[in-house]
This record gives structure tokens, sequence and C-alpha cells, in this order.
């Protein structure tokens, strides 16, 4: 020690202007202030801190080693005079508790070695966030929501904001009321260019007809090639390649169709009525004095009418089917008539045979009459 150090029992003193402990046995180290900064130099492997327990000599509660290296045995308290219990590490206070700044400007990150399960608990009934740039980025709250753009999470994930889900061959995107295939929402880019991109885009509206999904398509490079591919909207109609589906029709395809087999259901009665007795079979004399007037069939649709409103092939089947049936019974009414005209006219020329045969014989007896 030098000049300036005394060492009294039972504390040492560096002219400390501070008086001596009151209390017996305690050890008070006084830096003098014109000193400044108190150096404490352990020689040969460190310095320890060793209490005394009364009866044996124990280990060191705190030891430092000449690297520099501290190990503290038992709970280490920052900021309180009480015995820390909270766990090996017990800080009180408010603010930033712990501060990582690197100092070559790379990354920074916590370690858990020798463990199957790394925790970061909320002992409190509270939330967890976790801040960048002095903004909150995500959040759970005390129900295990999590949130990512919100301060209020609504169920086990809120995101509010645009999402990428999926591997980079092809991503999906979500927000703003779309959801992108291979094709990022929020600006119209493609993940993957080999590839065909298509999103689902709701209109949003509180009319049913105009609040719609649609499905859209685009190419590989990014242009798109039908916004209405396949649309579904508030009234629950559908649409092929159009978002326009006119009133009182629940499937309309803008361009051709095909299909392998399509049966119409009707609602109404099949035209098989037309075949029962009571049923008054107009007259082809009505019916022309129809045609003369109305230039189509009865129950058949008109040209205007089929250009407003289009056809119902269900209801056309079902009166092209009701007119073969009538016109079938024209035929048979004609074959019956025709069936008694043949007998009459068979008769007829029995007759007129007949007839013949008596003239050629009477004509051949007054032959015979003139000669003798």
């Amino acid at each position: 020690m030098t000049s300036n150090t005394q060492v009294q029992t039972p504390y040492v003193s560096f002219n400390s202007p501070y008086p001596q402990p009151a209390t017996s046995g305690n050890v008070a180290m006084f830096p003098n202030s014109n000193f400044g900064t108190l150096d404490i130099v352990g020689w040969g492997s460190g310095w320890r801190f060793i209490p005394n327990n009364g009866s044996t000599y124990p280990a060191p509660v705190v030891s430092i080693d000449n690297s520099g290296n501290t190990n503290i045995k038992g709970n280490l308290g920052i900021g309180t005079t009480t015995s820390p219990t909270l766990g090996l590490l017990q800080v009180n206070g408010t603010g930033d508790f712990l501060s990582l700044n690197s100092t070559t400007g790379t990354q920074v990150q916590l370690n858990a070695y020798n463990t199957s399960d790394f925790r970061i608990i909320q002992r409190s009934n509270s939330v967890m966030t976790l801040w960048t740039n002095t903004l909150e980025r995500f959040r759970i709250d005390q129900n295990g929501n999590v949130g990512i753009g919100t301060t209020t999470p609504n169920d086990l994930l809120d995101v509010n904001g645009y999402s990428i889900f999926g591997p980079s061959v092809e991503k999906i995107s979500i927000g703003s009321g779309s959801l992108g295939f291979n094709r990022k929402v929020a600006t119209g880019a493609i993940y993957n260019n080999s590839k065909f991109a298509y999103q689902f885009q709701h209109t949003g509206s509180a009319i049913p007809g105009s609040d719609y999904l649609a499905l859209q398509v685009y190419n590989p490079a990014g242009a798109g090639q039908n916004s209405t591919s396949l649309v579904i909207n508030g009234s629950s109609q559908v649409g092929v390649n159009t978002s326009y589906i006119p009133a009182g029709y629940q499937f309309a395809v803008n361009g051709n169709a095909i299909a392998t087999s399509i049966t119409v259901q009707l609602r109404t009665a099949w035209p098989d009525y037309v075949f029962k007795k009571e049923y008054q079979l107009p007259t082809l004399a009505d019916v022309k004095n129809y045609i003369d007037k109305n230039q189509h069939l009865p129950d058949m649709p008109s040209e205007a009418e089929v250009a407003k409103d289009g056809l119902n092939l269900g209801e056309m089947n079902k009166l092209l089917v009701k007119k073969v049936e009538e016109l079938t019974l024209y035929l048979i009414e004609k074959d019956k008539k025709d069936k008694e005209q043949s007998k009459i006219t068979e008769a007829l020329e029995i007759r007129l045979k007949q007839q013949q045969e008596q003239i050629d014989e009477l004509k051949a007896q007054m032959k015979y009459s003139l000669k003798h």
C-alpha cells in the first residue's frame, strides 16, 4: 500500500474523510475524493469476495480471474438492497434493463446452451412486445393472441398489413382483401416468372350484386389475362368470364361452353298432358290464324323476346316436346282420316269397276242384238 493508506482494524481506509463504522466487525473501504477511482488489485489467480460463516472457511461468492471472467454464487440483485429472490439475476427499476451494443456494427444475439427448452416468460398478467426503431412490431397478449402490426390482436394470429407465406419457388401473398398465388398483391410482382399467377380479389360493397369475389389470372410477365375468370357475388350468383349476372339468374357464362352431359331439372309439368283425353288440341285452323297474326307458334317465345331475355333451354325443350306431341296428334288424326278416305276411295273404285263391267256387258249385248 502507498503512504496514503492506513490499515486499521476492523476496516481499511484510504485517507477517508468518512467516520469509521460503529458496528464492530465491519470492514469499510473509503477512497479519498482526491484519488478518484478505487482500484482493487488481486495477485496470483485473481481476487475473491469470501463471506465468513463463523465456523469454516467458505467458498467465495464472487470471484474474478486474471482474464476478467466473473463467477457469482447465488442470486445477483441490481437496484435492490434486499436479497434477490426472483431469479439468478434480479434487476429492479424502470426503463432499459438490458442494452446490447455491438462495437463492430454486426449482429448481437442471445444464446442458450445445454437445454431443450429455452423460454421467455411474462410472469405478470400483461402483454409481451418486440420493438424495432422505437416502434412496436410484435405483440402477444394475455390470452396468447399474437399481433403483428396491431396492438389489439383478436385471434391466435392477427396481422395488420400485407403478408407473404411459402417458399421462394411460389409464394402466397395476403393483404387488402386479396389473396395472391405467385403474385405479390401489394405491388403486382410475380415471384416465379416461369409460372402463371392467380389472385382472389374482393371488391367490397354493401350492395349484394356489386360485392363479389373474383379469381384473376396473370401471365408470367405479370400482365392481366382475365380479371373475372370466376366470380361469385353477394347474391350467391356465379359468373364465368364476367362479373355481370342479370337479375333472376344464378349462373352466367360470357363465352362458349362445352359439357359431356347437362341435366335440366324442371319444376313445372312435363307436357305429357297433351296425350290426355281432356286436353283440347287446337285445330289447325286456329293455329294458322295465330301464326298469321303473331308470326310464331302458339306458346313459343317471339324473336323479340329471345333477343331481350335469351333462351331458357329447359322451358324451350318442354315447349318443343309439347309441339312434337301436338304434331303427333295431328298426324294420328290425319292418318285416321286418310285411312277412312282410302276405304271410301277403294269402295268407289270397286263400284266403278263393277259399273264399268256392267257397261261393257251392255255394250256386248247391244252389239250382239244389232248383228241378229
